[in-house]
Order: structure tokens, then C-alpha cells, then sequence
């Protein structure tokens, strides 16, 4: 039972909503799981099985014999436990949706975390480092199993997997009791297995508390807090600045964009943090919050009592008009992959088409993807389904464990055959948005304007852990309609020798209607379109934060 998710480098998911970032949601769609066969008149490879509706998102050895929910605080949501798998997502979260269990699952897990205990000495469990161990112990069994040989080889690969697991736990025991000072093993424990998992590839992460919560807010869209996206000032990073402030929320309140937090419930921000501020505006929604604001050009602070609720991050944040109301051109913003984000674009064209003074909608849309870091594999898959056509292939998925899967549209679009589509990237543009982007210039269902995309092509898993923890791994790779990843960076011999495709090994692929695309180094736009370089004054004024002084 899994989530998998198509996002972006750390960097370029840095933006905080009360918290670190925005990321990406998993709603549950239809897909259509087919074998890869050679098709050389196309330079693809397209499975060939006959088309099913997957309930779970689980594949092969990926299903854990652990009871999995995708909130990993272990919350469920009543209105949607009547599927078998949803979603989760982006930003402080209190949402629920969770994979029920069942009796037989729940002895399945018994059994499996048995197993992992099996691992362990009994002089560790009753220790602070048994808790680690716990953890390290399921972190290696779950990175070993997948895709491990059956027979004889799937008895040495565990033997070696118990003997490495025991010199592990043998080295922390000893550190524990018996090194000079006092040594927090927890802490020593997540260096080490982030070390391990970061010489595989970027994407590949233990995910602690405190972690584990920050990527349920990515993948969930729902949290309990008072609607607040907030980070530090690049001048002083004890200043915790307000960057955003979602209508119907705080914004309502009187809290605006370039407000400087003071105090929360009387305990000063500059003594709190960044992470702390965050866990403090988060709550249970029907609680309230008091905050005290300094705002540039009041000479006094500002209080306010903000009432904690449930906020929905918005995928979409913009959807407009443009130009000539007579054009008919319609613009929307969609800024992340989440679990409403197929929906939320279906919504925005509908509404488009009905604001035109013209019965046929409109004559052409744009839909923005820049700076888009990606989110949930399904999101993706939903939103390429509005804007094309019905049964088309969007993706398809292949890994060592996970095996071969195709994705297709299936649900009738909402953007009408006769709307011109232009779809905006730039080089932050990653993974899901990629998986959008590379659907439609396959198809040639529109054209691709802006700079070459960041070119990630590789598919995660997220795996629950003991103590609210998780495990971020890589499971498969995934290829466009005409068969191309477009993965940019090499990491076969892991992050040590990681490099970057050069130009002459990017191989060719035909569009549809046979345009030359290539793979290996991020989606190549059909129209580019260079940003002027940022001026000396501009970089200066970026770079010492004059941008967070304005006029409200």
C-alpha cells in the first residue's frame, strides 16, 4: 500500500505554508496496467493488457505487509475510508485519508514487524537505542526485499541483511553505553541511514517526527492552522516573515504579506524559530491562535486572534481572462500537484468557458507550470486527463519491484477539441509537471513555451514507519507517451558519480505526428523563450531581502 509521488529537488520545494513547503497530493484514479512491448515503428515501448481499475495503489513486492496510511500521523477520514486507497498532501496538515485494514492485514503486519524485531538482540529493546533499531531494521528489510531474488539467493541476501543489521545495532550499543560523552543516538542514528540513502540518489530519505509530518503536508492539500505562508528573513533569520496569506483565512483577519511575526501566545517568534512558529500557528481545527504582528510604516504592534481551521492548499491559484475579452483566452496558474489538482483545473476551464460572451468557450488556454516542483503521480495523471483526450497515454511506470505500468486519461476533458493549448515551463518546472508537459508535446495535443524543464524523471515511494516515521525511496522511472525519460542527472553509481547526461547520448523520439523530441536531459520547449539576464541592481535588491519592504 503506497503512495508514490513525482517531485522536485529539495530546493525547489523550499516554499513554507506555516511550515517548510508546498508538495503534492494522491488521489486515487483509474489507471490501465499493461506490459511494455517493442513498438519500432514509434521508437516506444507501450504495454499491451487489457485495460483495469486499480483500487489500490500498491504493485507486487511494493505492497508492505504493514497497515499504511497515507496521512502518516495515522488519522482517517471517515468520508473517504469507503474507497480502499485516497490521498494525502501539501502543507500543516490534520488531514486523515487513510487505507483501511483489514483483520487479515493486521496479522500480515504482526507477522512482518515480528519479523523485523527477529533482527534484534534482546538487551536493545529495552534501550534508547531500540527504538533506532526498530527503524534501521525496517529502513534495510524494506530496501532489501524489493525486487530480491527468490531461492537460494533470497536466503544469502537475508542472512547478509541480519548480519549487517547486527553490526549495526552492535555499533550503536556500544557508542550508547560506552563512548567518552552522552551521545543522543537517535540523531546519531538518522545521520547515518540519511548518509546511506543519500549516496543512492537525492530523493531517497528517512523521514524523522518532525519530517514525516512536514511530507504529510505535502502530499495531503488539508491542515489544521489559520491559512499562513511564512519563512525567514534572508537580513536577520531570527525575523519570521509573513509571505502569504490565504482569502477566506488569516487574510480576512487583517494579516497581510510582509507582516513580521512577534509573538505567539505571548512566547516571542525570535526565541521560537522557524520550525516551532510553525507547530504553534498549527492546531486542531476550533482552536485559536493570538499573534502579534510588527507591520512597516505602524508605529505599534498589531494583535490578532486567528481561529484555527481546516485550510486547503489551492493547486490552482490563478485562473483568469487575459487580453481581449473578445480573444478568449483563458490563463491558469497551477503551482503544485496535489490532491484536488485535476479537479481544481477542471473547475478553472469550466469556468473560463462559461465567463466567454461566445457559446463555443475559449479559443485558447495557457496554463502556466513554472516553478512547478511537481507533486502525486495521480495528479498529474488527472490533470493531463482535462486537457486531453479521453483514453490518450499520459506515463508509464517502470522499476525493478513495481514492474511495468501504463497511465491513461480517462476522464472525458474539460478543455474542448476546438481550445488552442499553450503549456508554460521554465527550469524549475519538475517531475509531475514534467509528466503534463511531456504528454501534451507528445501528443501534440499543444505547444511548449519557455526554457528547458530541471529533467527529473524517477518515481518515490512513501513507506510508513515505526514511531510516525517514513521512508522516501525510488522506486521506478517514468517515460513519456513517445517512451523517452527525460531523467537528466545519472546517479547508477550513486551521488558520489552522479552526472549529467551529455548531449550526445540524449537519444531520439517521435511526437505523434513523427517531430523529433529526445530524452535525458528535461522536456525541450517548441518555443523558447530566454529571460533577460537579471540586472546588477535587481540582484542586489534580491538578494538583501528589499523585496519583503513594500506598501500594502
Amino acid at each position: 500500500m503506497s503512495c508514490f509521488v513525482c517531485v522536485g529537488t529539495s530546493a525547489s520545494c523550499s516554499r513554507l505554508i506555516e511550515s517548510n513547503s508546498i508538495g503534492e497530493s494522491c488521489s486515487s484514479s483509474r489507471r490501465a496496467a499493461r506490459q511494455f512491448t517493442a513498438n519500432t515503428a514509434r521508437n516506444t515501448r507501450i504495454p499491451h493488457r487489457p485495460r483495469i481499475e486499480r483500487t489500490s495503489l500498491s504493485h507486487g513486492r511494493l505492497r508492505r505487509r504493514v497497515s499504511v496510511t497515507m496521512s502518516l500521523n495515522h488519522q482517517s477520514d471517515g468520508a473517504e475510508n469507503s474507497r480502499q486507497v485516497r490521498s494525502s498532501a501539501d502543507a500543516e496538515s490534520e488531514r486523515g485519508s487513510a487505507i483501511d485494514a483489514s483483520s487479515s492485514d493486521a496479522k500480515e503486519t504482526e507477522v512482518w514487524w515480528r519479523k523485523a524485531l527477529n533482527f534484534m538482540p534482546p538487551f536493545l529493546l529495552g534501550s534508547g537505542a531500540g527504538a533506532v533499531m526498530v527503524c534501521v531494521t525496517a529502513v534495510m528489510m524494506i530496501t532489501a526485499e524489493e525486487g530480491v531474488a527468490l531461492g537460494s539467493d533470497q536466503i544469502s541476501s537475508q542472512e547478509a541483511l541480519r548480519q549487517e543489521v547486527g553490526l549495526f545495532e552492535s555499533i550503536m550499543h556500544d557508542i550508547e553505553f560506552g563512548y567518552v560523552d552522552h551521545v543522543d543516538t537517535r540523531r546519531l542514528f538518522e545521520k547515518g541511514v540519511n548518509a546511506m540513502l543519500s549516496s543512492l540518489d537525492p530523493y531517497t530519505q528517512f523521514e524523522n517526527l518532525n519530517s514525516a509530518k512536514e511530507l504529510n503536508v505535502k502530499t495531503s492539500g488539508l491542515y489544521g492552522g489559520v491559512g499562513l505562508g511564512i519563512g525567514t528573513d534572508v537580513r536577520d533569520e531570527k525575523r519570521v516573515m509573513v509571505l502569504n496569506a490565504f482569502e477566506g483565512y488569516a487574510y480576512e483577519a487583517g494579516i497581510r504579506p510582509g507582516d513580521e511575526l512577534v509573538a505567539i501566545d505571548g512566547e516571542l517568534v525570535a526565541e521560537l524559530g522557524l520550525e516551532r512558529t510553525t507547530e504553534k500557528l498549527r492546531g486542531e481545527p476550533g482552536s485559536s491562535v493570538t499573534v502579534q504582528i510588527a507591520r512597516p510604516g505602524v508605529g505599534h504592534a498589531l494583535q490578532f486572534e486567528l481561529p484555527r481551521r481546516r485550510v486547503m492548499i489551492r493547486d490552482v491559484t490563478a485562473a483568469a481572462l487575459i487580453g481581449d475579452p473578445n480573444d478568449r483566452v483563458g490563463y491558469i496558474k497551477l503551482q503544485s500537484f496535489a490532491r484536488h489538482a485535476g479537479l481544481e483545473v477542471r473547475n478553472a476551464i469550466e469556468l473560463l468557458n462559461a465567463g466567454c460572451n461566445d457559446e463555443r468557450g475559449l479559443a485558447a488556454l495557457v496554463l502556466d507550470l513554472r516553478g512547478n516542483p511537481g507533486g502525486l503521480l495521480d495528479g498529474a495523471v488527472e490533470v493531463s486527463g482535462q486537457i486531453l483526450p479521453k483514453g490518450s497515454p499520459v506515463v508509464a511506470t517502470k522499476g525493478r519491484a513495481m514492474g511495468s505500468e501504463l497511465y491513461l486519461s480517462d476522464d472525458i476533458p474539460a478543455l474542448r477539441p476546438s481550445t488552442a493549448l499553450a503549456v508554460l515551463v521554465n527550469g524549475q518546472s519538475a517531475s509531475a509537471a514534467e509528466i503534463v508537459a511531456g504528454a501534451v508535446q507528445d501528443l501534440d495535443g499543444g505547444v511548449i513555451v519557455g526554457g528547458r524543464t530541471y529533467g527529473k524523471g524517477l518515481v518515490q515511494n512513501i513507506q510508513a514507519l515505526p514511531y510516525d516515521t517514513a521512508l522516501r525511496y525510488t522506486v521506478g522511472r517514468y517515460y513519456t507517451p513517445s517512451g523517452r525519460c527525460i531523467q537528466a542527472m545519472d546517479y547508477a553509481e550513486g551521488t558520489e558519480h552522479m552526472r549529467r547526461f551529455d548531449e550526445k547520448q540524449r537519444k531520439v523520439f517521435r511526437t505523434r505526428t513523427g517531430r523529433v523530441v529526445r530524452d535525458a536531459g528535461g522536456i525541450d520547449p517548441d518555443v523558447v523563450v530566454s529571460l533577460d539576464r537579471m540586472s546588477d541592481l535587481e540582484g542586489s535588491l534580491l538578494s538583501s531581502g528589499a523585496f519583503l519592504d513594500f506598501a500594502d
